[in-house]
């Protein structure tokens, strides 16, 4: 409608872009001993759709610290 949140857009555009930099600048690894196969994909329902167990990744730097300026 006419009163919809004025900045909604950018803050949808900018929570795409922290999500693609976070993806981007990570390797994503599962805790050992967990099997991709094994993860349980159910959603359960509430508030917000969430998943049913949490998932649970390890991020590792795809780059070494002086490229993100660290």
């Amino acid at each position: 409608g006419r009163r919809i949140c004025a900045g909604m857009s950018l803050g949808i555009r900018m929570v795409q872009l922290m999500t693609a930099t976070l993806i981007h600048s990570f390797n994503w690894n599962l805790p050992s001993g967990q099997l991709p196969e094994k993860l349980n994909m159910e959603e359960a329902f509430g508030l917000t759709l969430q998943r049913a167990d949490p998932l649970t990744v390890h991020p590792s730097p795809r780059l070494e610290a002086q490229v993100y300026g660290m």
